[in-house]
């Protein structure tokens, strides 16, 4: 969504994507008012999921923010809040769903490891709690963030994730599941009917 919202302050007609999960641009500044501007904004999600539609693919918008919800939904594309972030879990759920409930697409959730103190900015207890309050609120998909951060260094930055890495003396790497890994593990074989 950030890249999305980044090219609404880039002067640009809306045109259909050239490649599938390529994003559309909508210039929105120059409107009066802001229905003009949904519109436009709609018109541009729209060409993208008409175009991953022509390819075979679905298309989620996942957000921190949940001003945008109702016109991706519009547009055809699976609302997905993210969890675990800046606001209050709830009341985006709530938005979302609601945009997913009155056009007809799929909720989805995203909980995000990622914290203001760094990463992974939350506990596994945390992520067990994401992980129920979105299978109990209806999501019919749930898609945790990080499965492996080996990208990560500097202050408060942990190389974790779902799956830690292993290296033995002879420098062979493995990966094996993290204190979240079995959380994970624990939720999608013994918990999840």
């Amino acid at each position: 969504t950030l890249q999305f919202l980044k090219q609404l302050e880039e002067p640009a007609e809306p045109q259909p994507p050239e490649t599938p999960g390529e994003t559309a641009r909508s210039e929105t500044r120059s409107f009066d008012n802001i229905e003009d501007a949904y519109e436009a904004v709609w018109r541009g999600a729209k060409a993208v999921v008409d175009r991953n539609k022509e390819a075979g693919l679905c298309t989620m918008t996942e957000n921190v923010f949940p001003v945008m919800f109702h016109a991706f939904a519009r547009a055809g594309m699976n609302a997905c809040p993210k969890f675990m972030k800046e606001g209050i879990d709830s009341v985006f759920a709530a938005i979302a769903l609601g945009a997913a409930k009155q056009y007809g697409t799929e909720f989805w959730i995203a909980p995000d490891l990622w914290g203001k103190t760094g990463f992974p900015g939350h506990s596994p207890e945390e992520l067990r709690c994401a992980l129920l309050y979105a299978y109990w609120i209806g999501a019919t998909k749930i898609l945790v963030e990080n499965i492996y951060a080996d990208f990560i260094e500097g202050e408060g930055m942990t190389s974790t994730g779902l799956l830690d890495r292993l290296v033995d003396k002879d420098g062979k790497i493995s990966y094996v599941p993290s204190k979240y890994g079995d959380v994970y593990r624990w939720f999608v074989t013994e918990y999840v009917p």
